[in-house]
């Protein structure tokens, strides 16, 4: 009977303490055992996006900070590029940090498997010779797993003000 409760006990502390590892990890662990098994099929939700507009004067740097959820693969959409023209200074990153970047511009962050939650930090540096005005930029996120395999996609835009010094 002492025997079958130890086993009992050295399980639940195993399969607890995985579990604790699992919620410290932000789901990370989870997704790193479940991928090493042939029976691993992904999510097959659609990516979903989180993103706010920004405002900023001229000569000032401004932030906006997207979460992409349920993700394979992210990427912006700056239509500035597609129009010929660079008004808008920007840097990107996503954390966490992709398996790997197809270089193009802008640039696609690929994961090996499906993250539950990514933060794509983009920084807009607006010159002082940067033109007053609505600037429209977008967030893209596919899901392999995802049936439809289509990028779901959510606009913001930078607002460029008039520096308050004129």
């Amino acid at each position: 009977m002492k025997k079958r409760h130890v086993i009992f006990g050295a399980v639940f502390v195993a399969i607890f303490g995985i579990g604790m590892l699992n919620v410290m990890s932000d789901g990370r662990l989870g997704h790193a055992i479940q991928s090493q098994f042939p029976w691993h099929i992904g999510s097959a939700e659609a990516p979903s996006i989180e993103v706010e507009n920004l405002s900023v004067e001229q000569g000032e740097i401004g932030e906006v900070e997207a979460v992409v959820r349920n993700t394979d693969m992210v990427s912006y959409a700056n239509y500035e590029l597609s129009e010929g023209q660079r008004r808008l200074d920007l840097d990107a990153k996503p954390y966490p940090g992709p398996s790997f970047v197809k270089q193009s511009l802008p640039p696609y962050w690929n994961y090996d498997h499906v993250e539950k939650k990514v933060v794509v930090n983009m920084e807009f540096n607006i010159s002082e010779n940067t033109d007053p005005g609505v600037y429209d930029y977008g967030i893209e996120a596919w899901n392999g797993d995802y049936p439809e395999q289509k990028p779901v996609m959510r606009n913001f835009t930078v607002q460029v003000l008039g520096s308050s010094e004129d």
